[in-house]
């Protein structure tokens, strides 16, 4: 029995390899470059713009067609994620917004790949959000042995906020669409 289903879910995961990557090296790297610089006004500036690219990978992820090619979402949240990286802001709880929000995105595309024909979509949305979580959980026990960080329960609840958000966006968006679907194919009767 083949490890992925598809191409794409092997690409999928792949993607989610990458972001985790991304943040797992956010860790040894995390020194705020902007509070070297001093520039609050550019943290928040920044900070607004990864949450707009983060707004934009979720409404794409929401709509993108089955058989959709165009990798979008992929980029953006990709890119989202590697500007905290570089540009690490000074609480890390922002940053956890924006790394576990594409990475739930990421790792939902996945597993609807995966198990589009077995499970329901709740069902998938919530081992996305346990998976999701348990990878947060993962981070924070991995900061113990890191110099100059700190293991805090505290961002237990931000990481699995983040993925809830992530998650509860898409399927309201995805509950929204299915409901305007319906509402025009009854006009249309």
């Amino acid at each position: 029995m083949p490890l992925f289903k598809s191409s794409l879910e092997k690409r999928l995961w792949l993607y989610v390899l990458l972001v985790w990557l991304a943040i797992l090296t956010s860790l040894i790297f995390g020194f705020p470059l902007l509070q070297k610089l001093g520039a609050e006004n550019m943290e928040a500036l920044i900070f607004i713009l990864c949450m707009i690219i983060i707004g934009t990978t979720v409404i794409l992820h929401t709509f993108r067609r089955a058989k959709d090619k165009n990798d979008t979402v992929t980029v953006l949240g990709i890119l989202a994620v590697f500007m905290m990286l570089f540009l690490r802001l000074g609480l890390a709880e922002r940053s956890h917004l924006i790394e576990y929000s594409v990475l739930t995105v990421f790792i939902h595309r996945a597993m609807l790949e995966r198990y589009k024909d077995k499970y329901k979509g709740f069902t998938i949305a919530l081992l996305t959000l346990l998976l999701s979580f348990l990878i947060g959980v993962f981070d924070e026990c991995v900061q113990v042995f890191i110099p100059r960080r700190v293991f805090d329960m505290a961002d237990f609840l931000f990481n699995g906020l983040a993925a809830g958000m992530a998650i509860g966006a898409s399927l309201l968006w995805q509950w929204i669409r299915k409901k305007t679907a319906l509402r025009q194919s009854r006009r249309k009767r």
